[in-house]
């Protein structure tokens, strides 16, 4: 019995581990039918809720549990969203965040940490609702999108630099 407890703590840790170590940028841009983004499936404990397929080729994958959705574009892989509490249904996203970032994080020590912004913008209002600040970083294959409230980091998202 008890090399079983041990056996299911060690199986346990290492799914942790291939979770919270999963490179999502590498899925970006990628196909549906491709190993990368069949590993990334894999990896999340938890089957997704699929919206219907919209006429423009766009549909989210949600995984309400584990904090992610994913938009997929016409079977590439477009954005991943990391959620902290985007509503009711989702949870926050408890694994790594990209670039080492992390919930409640300042948006000050998120500039410390991953430099300067390619992009930002947000405040004021639009239809009478308050617009969140946001910051974009660009790089070779991916955009990292960060978007604040209250001054904290509320919602990390990668996305393709093509436009749809």
């Amino acid at each position: 019995m008890k090399s079983f407890i041990i056996l299911l703590l060690i199986v346990s840790m290492s799914n942790a581990v291939t979770y919270s170590q999963t490179n999502y940028s590498s899925v970006i841009d990628k196909s549906t039918s491709s190993a990368e983004y069949k590993s990334l499936i894999n990896s999340i404990d938890e089957s997704p809720i699929s919206s219907d397929p919209m006429q423009n080729g766009w549909k989210y994958l949600s995984f309400y549990k584990t904090g992610i959705e994913i938009l997929i574009i016409k079977d590439k892989v477009h954005t991943i969203f990391f959620h902290y509490k985007k509503n009711s249904k989702f949870s926050a996203f408890n694994g790594q965040l990209p670039k080492n970032l992390s919930w409640g994080m300042s948006k000050a020590d998120v500039h410390i940490k991953a430099g300067s912004p390619t992009k930002s913008g947000g405040g004021g209002e639009f239809l009478g609702e308050p617009v969140m600040y946001w910051d974009k970083y660009s790089y070779s294959n991916y955009a990292l999108h960060i978007t604040y409230m209250s001054n904290t980091v509320y919602e990390v998202s990668l996305m393709s630099l093509i436009k749809p």
